[in-house]
């Protein structure tokens, strides 16, 4: 059932795509109204533009963190109005202001394996018969969750799993400040 619903590449990029779409979006992660030229009639529209190059898994977590990684490295020219003209700038730019970074952990289901498998390879994929993503921030906020296949999971393990996925943020969160610094 699981490896019939993430079948090809083409529905799992769709399925990747709209998922980092909704969780940004929805957790605010950058600031909207920075994005704004003319409040209410002109703004900035990001795209974000992901390539694979090669696929030994965890696609979901690595596109996720390049997605927000990308965001937090986008430089904006800075934009004045003269009258009624808009001038942008080829000298001056500013950095998209990201608000936090949302990091996403995702859990593959493996039958008769106790724990779910944290950042798969490609042939345990292919074992799991579930799989759970979670997504969250420093600020210990889940900004988002998404899971595929079924899933017999007791609470305790879900708690356990977003506790993980908290550590695992911090963590990362950690790494990239100090390359950012």
């Amino acid at each position: 059932e699981y490896a019939q619903q993430a079948n090809t590449l083409s529905e799992m990029r769709i399925e990747i795509s709209s998922f980092i779409d909704k969780v940004l979006k929805q957790s605010r992660t950058t600031d909207r109204e920075g994005l704004s030229i003319i409040q209410g009639k002109l703004a900035w529209n990001l795209t974000v533009e992901l390539s694979l190059l090669n696929d030994d898994g965890n696609l979901i977590d690595a596109f996720f963190l390049g997605a927000v990684l990308a965001l937090k490295n986008t430089r904006l020219p800075e934009v004045s109005m003269k009258g009624d003209n808009i001038m942008v700038s080829n000298t001056k730019f500013n950095y998209v202001n990201v608000h936090h970074l949302p990091i996403c952990t995702t859990f593959y289901f493996i039958p008769k394996v106790d724990a779910p498998v944290v950042d798969a390879c490609a042939k345990e994929e292919r074992l799991a018969t579930a799989r759970l993503s979670i997504c969250t921030n420093m600020f210990e906020d889940v900004c988002g969750m998404q899971t595929l296949g079924q899933m017999d999971i007791d609470p305790r393990q879900l708690l356990d799993c977003t506790r993980l996925s908290l550590q695992i943020t911090l963590q990362t969160t950690k790494i990239i400040r100090q390359a950012w610094e």
